[in-house]
């Protein structure tokens, strides 16, 4: 008697082995979020699950349940937005940094990439970069115009910054 494999668990592995060539084509950047939330995002799910079935409270594993799924799609959203490589880079070393005064909320930042054209980036204060030295600034793209102000724009801080990296 021939022994078949269930369609299903060929397509699974087929999607499985596609999710993993993926992977394996976005920047290390994108892989470090994606780690960091899906880690976090078990942690939730599972420790608050525990701890709520131990305590007998079912408000508990509700909100620990959401605050995971909550986690996953966020995980999705960084994989999808890697993969189908909506952000843009701006690299570069960092000439100048002003505005840093302990009340403001943004900073203009200047890079000067290595063709040597300079950009003013508009980004939070929290934001740590250091003058002198090279990094990477991730942007999604956004397709919608808020004000058309530079500075009303980066203080709505519409989500496109993704982050920067040391380079």
């Amino acid at each position: 008697m021939k022994q078949t494999e269930h369609p299903y668990w060929h397509r699974l592995y087929r999607c499985l082995e596609d999710f993993g060539t993926r992977y394996q084509n976005i920047p290390d950047f994108f892989k470090d979020r994606i780690q960091r939330y899906g880690i976090l995002s078990l942690f939730i799910l599972l420790f608050g699950s525990f701890m709520g079935t131990w305590m007998k409270d079912k408000t508990f594993i509700f909100w620990s349940f959401l605050l995971g799924i909550i986690g996953f799609i966020r995980t999705y959203l960084i994989f999808r937005t890697a993969d189908k490589k909506t952000y843009e880079i701006v690299e570069g070393l960092v000439t100048g940094i002003d505005g840093k005064n302990p009340f403001a909320r943004l900073r203009k930042i200047r890079v000067s990439d290595p063709t040597g054209r300079q950009s003013e980036l508009l980004l939070d204060k929290n934001v740590k970069v250091l003058e002198g030295k090279r990094y990477r600034f991730y942007f999604g793209i956004n397709e919608k115009k808020l004000v058309g102000i530079r500075r009303v724009d980066a203080a709505l801080n519409n989500g496109t910054f993704l982050g920067n990296e040391e380079i």
